[in-house]
């Protein structure tokens, strides 16, 4: 097979928004104009018993919430399509933004009666940092909305970027009768007017993250997704070259070249019941990978064998033969693969800068009330550390293991999982903490000015100092020449 070709099919895209914007009904639309399912599942569908591709774990159907990024593979028109649907909650924000380090692009959906919220700013600038085209969903236009030009300025003014319609609505809430894409058509004087107000399309500002593309629409009526649809898969959007540490050297890796690498951007436990096992999610940046092949792992100085090696369909995994530069793959592993990992084809001393780890917001102690359940309550957790679900830490003084987050949810995930998962019920018991920083190991905190009932806990490679109030961290920060950071990037 032609490696050029073949990455050329590849279309790999997150989505992403503010928690309720309707991202995962977006999802499912877009899948269902694939073909691959006949009913697109709502997240809150619990009545009619209908759940949705990407939010497959029990919590998320108990709940009604994405808790975790899933990958979804489809084929469609001679393309190959990677959907990476990431949470929208701030509590798992940083599994989202792992999983933006695999998108080639991203559709950022809003609610239009909202306009652009918290979260949605926070994660445009994660893109817009790393140069990621945008393309904006405006959704939800068969309920009362802001007014049309109200929300093409928050978009100039708030995110920054110019905003360009890609098609047009007539009228939202009992109004709204769908959206214009022909301008040949006979228009209002409504949409004409529109028409000449608004910036257009051009998608060379588009591909270098200076315009972002609006699509107008309803996700939960279908109304503009077809639309969206099309774009993605025919326009030029497929993997671009990537920097890497190569040799100790910056390098620019072309996706196109024969020598295969990849990295890990997401650990997922036991997503099949019956195995207590790891899935590896991976992002192919160059070349291919043949399962009859193995993998080298610089990090381990050791090769691994692809022989289970899949493409995602959320819960559901299917054996791959070959994935190209572009793929999100799983691979099935043990503990010999870490998140930030690069694999590859040769025994270079290769790594990926800007592995994200935040300095967690809230701190417990989590332990198994029967001792009987010791050994699985063990493997349990290390199966969630290791997803960076939670991070665990050693009290310097007492010894004692703490764990840590960046926001409460998490620990419920960890609750509801380890008894679904292991059938333990733990005992949670939460600290007054709510703000930290880390710091290197080789820092000598034996002289440092530390605020009364603030701790020190060890993790493998940092120091983390826990604060229960923010001026704390501010006063420490004044009074101690130690370098801090609330946020590491490998």
């Amino acid at each position: 097979m032609n490696i050029e070709s073949e990455v050329k099919k590849r279309r790999t895209f997150a989505i992403i928004s503010h928690p309720d914007a309707g991202k995962t009904t977006l999802t499912e639309q877009i899948l269902k104009a694939s073909g691959y399912i006949r009913v697109a599942g709502m997240v809150r569908a619990k009545k009619s018993g209908k759940f949705t591709i990407s939010d497959w774990m029990d919590i998320e159907k108990e709940r009604g919430i994405s808790v975790s990024s899933s990958a979804i593979r489809v084929e469609y028109g001679g393309r190959v399509i990677n959907i990476l649907d990431t949470p929208g909650h701030e509590d798992f924000s940083e599994d989202t933004l792992r999983t933006l380090l695999a998108a080639d692009f991203a559709v950022m959906v809003i609610d239009s009666s909202k306009g652009v919220e918290t979260q949605t700013i926070k994660l445009f600038e994660v893109c817009s940092i790393r140069g990621i085209p945008i393309i904006t969903f405006m959704n939800k236009l068969d309920l009362p909305s802001k007014d049309f030009l109200e929300l093409i300025d928050e978009i100039n003014k708030v995110l920054g970027i110019q905003a360009a319609c890609y098609n047009y609505p007539s009228g939202s809430g009992v109004d709204f009768v769908g959206v214009y894409n022909d301008f040949n058509e006979n228009l209002s004087q409504e949409i004409k007017d529109l028409f000449e107000l608004t910036d257009k399309p051009n998608i060379e500002k588009f591909l270098k993250g200076e315009q972002t593309l609006i699509f107008w629409g309803s996700a939960i009526k279908n109304i503009g997704v077809q639309e969206l649809f099309q774009f993605l898969i025919n326009s030029e959007l497929f993997p671009q070259p990537q920097k890497l540490i190569i040799d100790g050297k910056e390098t620019l890796i072309n996706p196109f070249h024969s020598e295969f690498v990849g990295f890990v951007f997401k650990i997922q436990s036991n997503i099949d019941k019956n195995y207590r096992s790891r899935t590896v999610f991976a992002k192919i940046l160059s070349g291919k990978l043949d399962r009859q092949e193995s993998y080298f792992v610089p990090r381990k100085q050791q090769f691994i064998k692809a022989s289970r090696l899949y493409s995602m369909f959320g819960q559901r995994m299917e054996t791959l033969d070959v994935s190209f530069a572009g793929d999100v793959i799983g691979l099935s592993s043990g503990d010999d693969i870490k998140l930030g990992d690069v694999i590859t084809d040769t025994r270079k001393d290769i790594k990926y800068p800007g592995f994200p780890t935040f300095a967690p917001q809230v701190f417990a102690l989590i332990s198994a009330p029967s001792p009987s359940s010791r050994k699985a309550f063990d493997k349990a957790i290390q199966f969630y550390t290791d997803e960076s679900l939670i991070q665990s830490f050693v009290d310097i003084e007492t010894g004692q293991t703490v764990f840590g987050a960046v926001g409460k949810l998490q620990f419920d995930v960890v609750e509801a999982r380890m008894q679904k998962e292991f059938n333990i019920q733990i005992k949670i018991e939460y600290l007054p903490f709510k703000h930290s920083v880390f710091c290197s190991l080789n820092q000598d905190l034996s002289k440092i000015n530390l605020p009364s009932g603030c701790k020190i806990f060890r993790g493998k490679d940092r120091y983390v100092i826990a604060f229960i109030e923010a001026w704390q961290e501010r006063y420490f920060k004044s009074n101690n020449p130690i370098k801090t950071e609330a946020l590491i990037l490998t």
